[in-house]
């Protein structure tokens, strides 16, 4: 008989990532419609992707805003 793996218990999260659909806007959403705080704007090698760290309480959020959909990366996720 197969013991059954012990259940994951998630106690504290403190780093977020999400890809969003336009940079500015989603700034403005979780900063002015949620309360985020702007922390710092993030350059990416290639800067084909616009991105930031917001955070809300102690957990902080990195936002990746593809500037296209492509067939890879992030802006491939995006387009799915």
């Amino acid at each position: 008989m197969t013991a059954r793996p012990a259940r994951l218990e998630l106690r504290k999260l403190n780093h977020v990532n999400a890809i969003v659909d336009g940079y500015q806007s989603a700034v403005d959403h979780f900063v002015d419609r949620l309360g985020f705080q702007f922390n710092l704007r993030v350059a990416h090698p290639g800067d084909d992707v616009a991105a930031c760290l917001v955070s809300l309480g102690p957990v902080i959020f990195e936002l990746f805003a593809p500037r296209q959909r492509t067939e890879r990366g992030q802006g491939r996720l995006l387009a799915q």
